[in-house]
């Protein structure tokens, strides 16, 4: 997240912060981002949206498994909790 510029400005998407730290700082270091030709740069952003949305679908499926495997220990399920309080 980006934020205090003085002047209200937050920016929290994760594309548009890298977008605005490239542009901000592109006099200083060398481009992470093509820019020379037009269709490079459309196959870095296609790509770039391929990967975010393979994050997005595999979040989900991730959530539920890490919940399965790892947390479920330390959350009581809600009917052997109940249980456990009607002893």
């Amino acid at each position: 997240m980006i934020q205090g510029d003085g002047e209200g400005f937050i920016l929290y998407e994760i594309r548009a912060t890298g977008r605005y730290i490239t542009s901000k700082h592109a006099s200083q270091v060398p481009s992470l981002t093509p820019t020379s030709d037009i269709k490079t740069a459309a196959l870095f952003e296609q790509a770039e949206q391929a990967v975010f949305s393979e994050l997005a679908n595999f979040e989900g499926a991730a959530q539920v498994l890490c919940y399965e495997k790892w947390f479920q220990r330390f959350v009581p399920h809600p009917e052997r909790w109940a249980q456990r309080i009607h002893r």
